[in-house]
């Protein structure tokens, strides 16, 4: 186990500082700045009866209303990218080929370094995202309220509307349950959770199965197909806040068996691709 833990410690490392460290701070920093262009709305003055309120906007709306979900997105499969190209480096090209072979360790204890490292890289990645939105959550909505608190609104000739308080109690919680992005990326239900994590144990298996798989033209259709039923079944979970009804929650239950099985059969499938022979 310890060869192991070497060994997933040095595909992390290998990754992190090629490409990997690139694409996380790239992604956390475009976040950021896309945050930053929605934080400081503009009050209304008496006269601009056009102007539509932002600084009331809660914080689901102004992370939904950015582009950072799609930076998110992206640089999430960037590392998946990163995660193929590496498994597939060591296992068809010839110095990498034989440096794995040559280690003292069975084809599964590389198997699960492998793992591991796809793991780490994930969990980073995830980890660094969840704090941004946390630590932003404070600044950018006193500022929405001390904004909000300027507006001036026109209501009659002899009545003129200013000082609103837009506080709200528990708005951060309310966010992350409200917002599309928010709530299907980092869930707050232990349900939710669960099929976050079967996505991703989905995900993973069919990305390292596209690398590490000893040959077949095709395996590029597995990682098509896992990220593509990992998708289906995240959105599925998260509509299934508006559709409670029991046919609905019935194909979100089909959809979480049918990725499970698949997971299964493709981890199964790779270890019996390197248990049995590597075609360089």
């Amino acid at each position: 186990m310890n060869d192991t833990w070497k060994l997933s410690n040095y595909l992390f490392r290998w990754n992190m500082w090629k490409k990997g460290l690139m694409v996380w701070l790239g992604s956390l920093g475009l976040g950021l700045i896309l945050m930053l262009f929605q934080a400081f709305p503009k009050p209304a003055g008496i006269d601009d009866s056009k102007h539509f309120p932002k600084a009331f906007l809660p914080y689901e709306a102004v992370v939904d209303g950015s582009i950072a979900p799609v930076v998110f997105l992206c640089g999430w499969l960037l590392l998946l990218m990163l995660i193929v190209k590496q498994a597939s480096d060591f296992f068809y090209h010839s110095k990498g080929i034989y440096s794995i072979l040559a280690l003292p360790m069975k084809r599964t204890q590389i198997y699960i370094a492998f793992w591991l490292s796809a793991i780490s890289m994930m969990l980073l990645y995830f980890l660094s995202w969840l704090l941004m939105m946390v630590v932003l959550y404070a600044p950018i909505m006193s500022h929405y309220t001390t904004v909000a608190a300027k507006e001036i609104f026109y209501v009659s000739p002899e009545l003129t509307v200013q000082g609103l308080d837009a506080s709200r109690t528990n708005g951060l919680f309310l966010a992350f349950r409200r917002s599309v992005f928010l709530s299907t990326w980092f869930p707050t239900s232990v349900w939710q959770m669960g099929v976050l994590l079967c996505s991703m144990f989905l995900i993973l298996a069919s990305v390292l199965y596209c690398g590490l798989h000893c040959g077949g033209k095709l395996r590029i259709l597995v990682p098509i197909f896992g990220c593509y039923w990992g998708l289906r079944v995240l959105s599925g979970t998260w509509l299934s806040q508006n559709h409670a009804d029991i046919i609905f929650l019935g194909e979100i239950a089909l959809d979480l068996g049918i990725a499970i099985l698949a997971s299964i059969l493709i981890v199964i499938q790779s270890l019996r691709s390197m248990k049995n022979s590597i075609e360089v």
